[in-house]
């Protein structure tokens, strides 16, 4: 917690809104993810929620979001949790030290805080990590964890399949509607002209 205040020197603690411990794990679009010291892994969803695993890829517990933030981080500071979320009005900052332990602080929004912001935002934003002992890597909506020693790849989490689905239905229908609406318009600019 002295790292929020160092970055953040104007940060006053605060009662923790819109968060909710949760005892089951979710699927959804993986947004981000951040790897600890310890080897715990936090995994944020595009549906607010985020996952926490141990260093043996066991889910450990989860956390889900209120979505009236716009803009959503989360990092390690040591063991613990951070997470950053920015409206219009504020920058709240999070800091979980156990699957029931929390703590809040409320941020002002001044060029400084935003700016400060942004650059743990930009940090973050990685889609691979490495340590001395593993790689993380999150390609196509499927984190793993490549053990570097003998290569083994162990899927941590992944996209789920319903998701992944509809978001390319969506596409394909999307796509397919255009052509039709194209077709049928080229149609009729080009249907000849009945006499009456």
């Amino acid at each position: 917690m002295n790292q929020i205040l160092q970055i953040f020197p104007d940060a006053e603690k605060t009662e923790i809104k819109g968060m909710h411990f949760l005892s089951g794990e979710t699927k959804d679009i993986i947004n981000y993810f951040d790897v600890s010291d310890n080897g715990y892994i936090a995994v944020g969803f595009s549906n607010y929620h985020i996952n926490i695993y141990n260093e043996n890829l066991e889910f450990v517990y989860g956390l889900e979001l209120d979505p009236g933030h716009s803009v959503q981080v989360i990092g390690w500071d040591a063991e613990n949790l951070i997470i950053y979320r920015e409206n219009s009005v504020q920058i709240e900052c999070i800091v979980i030290q156990d699957k029931d332990k929390a703590t809040a602080f409320d941020i002002p929004r001044t060029d400084d805080n935003h700016k400060q912001f942004q650059d743990i935002y930009q940090r973050k934003l990685v889609s691979s990590i490495e340590n001395t002992d593993y790689i993380y890597r999150c390609n196509d909506g499927i984190l793993t964890r490549q053990d570097k020693q003998n290569g083994t790849v162990q899927i941590i989490a992944q996209n789920s399949k319903l998701t992944e689905f509809s978001w390319k239905f969506s596409g394909i229908l999307f796509f397919v509607g255009f052509i039709i609406l194209f077709l049928y318009d080229e149609y009729q600019r080009h249907k000849p002209k009945q006499d009456i």
